[in-house]
């Protein structure tokens, strides 16, 4: 037995190409599983999961598989996918400086519904991958940005939950199955490529570029397992990333993004309020295991 949502899911998934690596979500555009990134599914036996029980099973941070109810679908960019989030109308002026006012390619896209929102779908040859990064640009209008999402990144996929508009819709004609995914244009892989310089390198950028290896990782895993919607956890950690490293912004960035709540440029404005403090990455351990209700080992 499945309930409406749950066939609307599978349903959906017939529309998915059998190559993209498909997440779980939860009606928040959150991604569910511990270390999601490295755990996608194949199509195919997300729906035979669902088809069965209307669950998936995914890891928690023990590394134990766990039940979970999706209300929605994301696929997985980077590698040979990318997609460009046009989050506002002012955005899509963006979209269109950086194109030099060209057309885009007639390529898979689809809406949240809201004015001016949309994401685009393009491939990547394998040969130009290696060192593409995202990329984010901010417009000069509050809560609208233009989003390139490559490596380890999601775009939530029709026709899942959205939590203001009800559901996410493919654009007229621009399903998997009504056209192809258009190769990247030139312009956007080149500035998939670009180094920004210095003077107007947003701060986000430039902790990126900075940051480094191992131990982000093991920050990034442990707020992957902690929920950003409450407003003072969100301070804590703040102030914990930023007294442990400045260059930890874009790992509070990002993780911030996976909430409702999420305000482009939020992030970059308390940053530059804060100060070393006596917060420690030990909030991050102590949240991470009250959230989750694993120990954060």
């Amino acid at each position: 037995m499945t309930d409406n949502l749950t066939q609307k899911l599978i349903d959906g998934l017939a529309f998915i190409p059998k190559s993209w690596q498909i997440i779980p979500t939860n009606g928040n555009k959150q991604p569910l599983g511990y270390q999601w990134q490295q755990n996608p599914f194949n199509k195919d036996e997300l729906i035979r999961s669902l088809q069965s029980t209307g669950s998936v099973k995914v890891r928690n941070c023990n590394g134990n598989q766990v039940y979970v109810y999706p209300k929605g679908i994301g696929v997985l960019t980077g590698k040979q996918l990318v997609a460009i989030d046009v989050d506002g109308n002012s955005a899509t002026i963006a979209l269109q400086k950086l194109s030099k006012s060209r057309s885009l390619l007639c390529t898979v896209a689809f809406t949240s519904g809201k004015p001016g929102r949309c994401q685009y779908l393009f491939s990547i040859p394998n040969c130009t991958n290696a060192a593409l990064k995202s990329r984010r640009i901010r417009t000069r209008v509050k809560d609208e940005a233009l989003e390139i999402r490559y490596a380890g990144m999601m775009s939530v996929l029709p026709p899942s939950v959205h939590p203001q508009t009800g559901q996410y819709r493919w654009v007229r004609d621009c399903s998997p199955v009504e056209c192809a995914i258009a190769i990247a244009p030139q312009w956007l892989t080149q500035l998939m490529h670009k180094e920004l310089p210095e003077k107007s390198t947003p701060k986000l950028q430039q902790t990126l570029q900075q940051s480094s290896g191992v131990k982000h990782d093991r920050i990034a895993a442990l707020l992957a397992q902690i929920n950003p919607d409450d407003y003072r956890e969100w301070i804590r950690i703040g102030m914990a990333l930023y007294s442990h490293s400045p260059t930890l912004l874009y790992l509070w960035d990002e993780w911030s993004r996976q909430s409702s709540k999420y305000k482009p440029g939020e992030c970059e404005r308390k940053w530059d309020t804060f100060n070393p403090n006596r917060i420690t990455l030990g909030t991050l351990y102590y949240l991470a295991q009250i959230d989750s209700g694993c120990p954060a080992a």
